[in-house]
């Protein structure tokens, strides 16, 4: 909320530019999380839609209180991702 980065994020958003885009509606600030490299590695997984609930209950019965759905797999349309 204070604008503050880190110092490789421009360099990221730079990587992605045109693979990717955000609705209008994500804050610069949860754009800037999600290209941050501090934030890359071991917090995302991917299981098919219909496994997605099972996982979720699993993982927070075994304690993960920060467990969440996040987003989908989509048919690619103008660009690779889709953040919302």
């Amino acid at each position: 909320q204070k604008g503050i980065t880190t110092g490789v994020n421009a360099e990221n958003r730079a990587q992605i530019e045109g693979h990717t885009s955000f609705a209008p509606t994500l804050s610069l600030q949860h754009q800037e999380l999600f290209i941050d490299p501090q934030t890359s590695g071991g917090l995302l997984l991917s299981v098919s839609k219909p496994d997605a609930r099972d996982l979720l209950g699993k993982l927070t019965g075994a304690g993960i209180e920060a467990a969440a759905i996040v987003g989908e797999v989509i048919e690619q349309t103008e660009s690779s991702l889709r953040f919302v």
